[in-house]
């Protein structure tokens, strides 16, 4: 039997879209320009998401993980290098009208083939380092280059990360106000799991640590163990090629009083700390000042030493992490950069992502639903940031 798509099912032509993509391709151009480049070859999945504006290209037939398509452009052309059993997924769900041009093989011959092909005789930029012979400066080394490309801010990404932030949030919070003591942490990552895929969110990072796993170790991801006295729940998720983290925690009525005190106690200060930074992060703040004031709260509030543990900002985008903020950083802030704001104390953790406004405190885009508010007085400015759940 056939089937007919019906009209929810069919892909309608981006105007707005399309006029992106050509305004990317000329970007490209304009640097094939400058470094005096016959072309450019992109393979990294942050580039590539930039490149299509918004396109999942991770198919699933490359034997090394890669994406399933590369993007070889030249000044006027923007091919997608791509096996035959990609392409026609790829031209119809996920690339329909926006100018891309097809070059696809066989999906037994390797890749590399074709991209030998393409770029044998021209001098090609890259987004990813070829050998330890290449100078990082290299006219052909395009990683620096084509960050920066990625991360310049828009309306459009902008409006795309409050959504995104919208769906993840809910997610977590949603996860977390049906926690009980007992359930393994796998469980709730799978849950949480569920919850973004029904959104259409890709879920790329996802932990959960029970009963102050994670306490010293900022990283871990989660096991099967239980979580029996509390739980911290953390998200990223991707749609549309850009990435929103979120992270809340839970306490459950199992955890001791004098535990609990300490929990609530080192979760009041990271909120202070978190509103402190959404507070001043403002267009053309210079980064280093920035740090050195979250520094110094760190300083007022507790051991000032909490920050070194792990990571408290990162620049989030088309790459889940775009940069990390540390006090070595330095870079003036843009309106409309994501900014990832998870400061850590002790038993505490937090996690939201904020858009640096144009006017006023950067704007949170994992804003709460049903979930407890701490209030932070910043100044002039009173913020309202997640508490911990008591369950």
């Amino acid at each position: 039997m056939s089937h007919s798509a019906n009209s929810a099912e069919l892909n309608i032509f981006d105007a707005d879209r399309a006029a992106r993509a050509q305004a990317r391709q000329e970007a490209i151009a304009k640097l094939i320009d400058e470094r005096g480049l016959d072309a450019v070859l992109l393979t990294n999945p942050a580039n590539l998401a930039w490149i299509t504006c918004g396109a999942d290209l991770s198919g699933g037939g490359h034997e090394s993980g890669e994406p399933a398509a590369a993007v070889f452009l030249t000044r006027q052309s923007r091919v997608v290098v791509c096996s035959d059993a990609d392409s026609p997924h790829l031209f119809d769900r996920e690339l329909p009208g926006l100018g891309f041009q097809l070059k696809q093989r066989p999906w037994r011959q390797p890749r590399t083939e074709l991209l030998s092909d393409l770029c044998r005789g021209r001098v090609v930029g890259t987004d990813r380092p070829r050998g330890f012979e290449e100078e990082p400066d290299a006219p052909t080394d395009l990683r620096a280059a084509l960050a920066t490309l990625r991360s310049e801010p828009n309306d459009e990404r902008i409006a795309a990360l409050r959504d995104l932030g919208a769906d993840v949030a809910h997610a977590v919070e949603a996860t977390c106000r049906g926690a009980a003591a007992g359930r393994t942490e796998s469980d709730f990552v799978g849950e949480v799991a569920h919850r973004l895929l029904r959104r259409g969110v890709t879920p790329v990072q996802l932990r959960a640590s029970g009963d102050g796993r994670a306490d010293d170790q900022p990283h871990y991801a989660f096991d099967r163990r239980p979580a029996l006295q509390r739980l911290t729940l953390w998200a990223v998720g991707r749609r549309a090629g850009l990435h929103v983290h979120c992270g809340r925690t839970v306490a459950f009525p199992t955890l001791p009083s004098g535990d609990r005190k300490a929990l609530l106690g080192a979760h009041a200060r990271i909120a202070q700390i978190q509103a402190v930074g959404l507070c001043h992060a403002r267009p053309g703040a210079a980064w280093p000042d920035l740090w050195a004031t979250i520094a110094r709260i760190y300083e007022k509030t507790g051991p000032a030493a909490d920050w070194e543990a792990a990571p408290v900002v990162l620049r989030t985008g088309f790459a889940r992490i775009e940069r990390v903020l540390g006090p070595d950083a330095d870079e003036a802030l843009r309106a409309g950069d994501p900014l990832v704001w998870q400061p850590r104390s002790g038993p505490a953790a937090l996690c939201d992502t904020a858009v640096v406004s144009a006017d006023g405190p950067a704007h949170v885009v994992t804003g709460m639903e049903d979930w407890p508010r701490v209030k932070v007085r910043v100044g002039e400015e009173t913020f309202r940031r997640p508490g911990v759940l008591e369950a």
